[in-house]
């Protein structure tokens, strides 16, 4: 922990007090009888410079995912392809969908177009959805890796093949066991 903060901090009396923070005990009142003012590992938890330490230790991760594996997992075009199976729900004009948006229509006198059409793509969506037609085209030459990180938590999202998802947790959990 502190040759990684020397790195980012060239301060003696700095350094001297966080070494000090680092050893200095605490009381565990569940048992005073046996307690020992004597920190084994780490800083305690809930003190006050833990989430520092937290994000200096990170950093590194975060450098990491950032140029080695985001750029090697995240590929092809800016944005998926819709699949033409939900595409075709999206239509009004030559199915059995236009005689509904006509009646409608021709009923609803003060309603724009626009507004029924919203409605009824509302509904076709549902429809959709219980159809189970995918949204997307399935498209192997795209992949999308996301990294998120707040304190010491951190989420991956991955659009692509479970065992490109596997080897990515490796590649991570090899770093970190470094």
């Amino acid at each position: 922990m502190l040759s990684l903060i020397n790195r980012y901090l060239d301060d003696y009396w700095t350094l001297y007090i966080i070494n000090k923070f680092l050893k200095v005990g605490f009381i565990h009142f569940g048992d005073l009888v046996d307690s020992e003012l004597v920190n084994k590992v780490g800083t305690p938890q809930g003190s006050v410079l833990s989430p520092l330490f937290c994000n200096i230790l990170l950093n590194e991760l975060d450098v990491f995912i950032e140029t080695k594996i985001l750029p090697k997992y995240s590929y092809g075009s800016s944005k998926r392809a819709v699949s033409p199976e939900y595409t075709s729900t999206r239509r009004f004009t030559n199915n059995s969908w236009e005689p509904i948006y006509n009646s409608i229509k021709k009923e609803a006198k003060g309603i724009s177009g626009s507004k029924i059409r919203g409605a009824l793509r509302q509904i076709r969506k549902e429809v959709a959805a219980n159809a189970n037609i995918k949204y997307y085209a399935d498209d192997e030459t795209y992949r999308k890796l996301s990294y998120v990180r707040y304190a010491d938590d951190f989420l991956f999202g991955y659009i692509g093949r479970k065992a490109e998802a596997y080897k990515i947790l490796c590649e991570v959990s090899n770093f970190t066991s470094c």
